[in-house]
């Protein structure tokens, strides 16, 4: 397993530096600095992986924080082009050998009672499950797969998270449907109100 796990490791490093090679050919008048998978391995991205992977083998213990901030940093080296200012993880990726060792490190970061499968967030959020998936897929619920199962779970915390966001806009679209204005329209409608009267 540890061997794989450095394979693994070995061949993500590889894809990034491809990406940082050549971007740094278009960037530089001279040739980006040449470095070696030994090198690789020991900076940040390479230390992040290899931590994850004695996370998801159970040789280091799961600091939640330093697991998920070391699987974000993987996944924007790996995913956020220079452009957009935010990123999206396909949810095949979840399918290869670095998504499987990322989702089992990720795992140990919760018990069975922070997570929830896809039927059970969409009926605690009043939604169906491809309203779920399309959540998951533009990172506003957090998930985690399980490697053994191939189920999805759906981390608790992030339901709880948007269930004050849905219920404001669920007002929002009451106000609107019953033709009243939300308090912001209001308040700028009775600003201009005052400014009119001003003026005459």
């Amino acid at each position: 397993m540890e061997l794989a796990y450095n394979e693994i490791i070995d061949a993500a490093l590889r894809i990034i530096y491809s990406q940082y090679y050549r971007l740094g050919q278009k960037l530089t008048a001279r040739p980006p600095q040449v470095l070696r998978i030994e090198d690789l391995r020991q900076g940040r991205i390479g230390q992040e992986l290899q931590y994850l992977a004695d996370v998801a083998i159970r040789r280091s213990p799961a600091d939640p924080d330093a697991v998920l901030a070391a699987i974000d940093s993987v996944l924007q080296a790996l995913f956020w082009p220079p452009l957009p200012d935010d990123f999206q993880v396909p949810r095949e990726f979840w399918d290869t050998q670095l998504g499987v060792m990322l989702s089992l490190a990720k795992l140990c970061c919760y018990t069975t009672d922070d997570l929830i499968g896809i039927g059970g967030a969409a009926e605690e959020l009043g939604v169906s499950r491809p309203t779920v998936y399309r959540w998951m897929d533009d990172s506003t619920l957090d998930y985690v797969r399980h490697d053994l199962t191939g189920r999805i779970f759906v981390v608790r915390r992030s339901i709880q998270d948007l269930k004050p966001k849905l219920e404001q806009d669920r007002l929002e679209h009451q106000r609107q449907r019953s033709g009243e204005l939300p308090v912001s329209a209001v308040a700028a409608s009775r600003v201009e109100d005052r400014s009119l009267l001003k003026s005459r």
